[in-house]
């Protein structure tokens, strides 16, 4: 099966803008470097995991334990 044109994922993303259906980020924790990792609600496939760096300051890596929570590996 194919996928679908660039100007049907053009018009989808489109209409998600105009109707208002984004997926709303709902935020677990925040680290001692300032790292907030969150995970995405109402999306169709597993759970989608991610985090916001830090604004101000160096932007450092998350811990190996936060890099497990979000490949979800860790349990």
């Amino acid at each position: 099966m194919s996928r679908p044109g660039a100007w049907s994922r053009v018009a989808s993303n489109l209409w998600k803008y105009v109707k208002g259906d984004f997926s709303k980020k709902n935020y677990v924790a925040e680290d001692s470097s300032g790292n907030r990792f969150y995970e995405i609600a109402n999306s169709r496939q597993n759970v989608s995991r991610g985090f916001d760096p830090p604004t101000s300051g160096a932007q450092i890596e998350p811990d190996l334990e936060w890099q497990a929570w979000l490949r979800g590996t860790r349990r």
